[in-house]
């Protein structure tokens, strides 16, 4: 696997974002909310990386810089896909 500084340029990415957001509308009220959607992940303050398996988008996370010196960051956005599910994924789209 390989975790890398990610731009949100690819498609892969817009796709898992749109994909997490909508979800999070789904199933949590408005007001509870707290996922950003892509034009807002790309702001400077925020670190974004993505995580992958050969050509597949695995998962991602992302870091928000909350002061200008270093001493306050949060963790604004981690959305992953556990390895071992992906995995299993993986196996039962090589059986079908």
């Amino acid at each position: 696997m390989i975790i890398k500084m990610d731009d949100l340029r690819g498609s892969e990415i817009a796709a898992l974002l749109d994909e997490h957001l909508q979800n999070m509308y789904l199933i949590t009220p408005p007001e509870s909310v707290h996922a950003l959607d892509i034009e807002a992940s790309r702001k400077p303050e925020i670190t974004f990386w993505s995580a992958w398996e050969d050509t597949d988008l695995c998962g991602c996370g992302a870091l928000k810089q909350l002061s200008s010196d270093n001493s306050n960051t949060n963790i604004s956005m981690i959305f992953e896909l556990d390895w071992n599910i992906y995995r299993q994924i993986k196996k039962t789209e090589q059986q079908v």
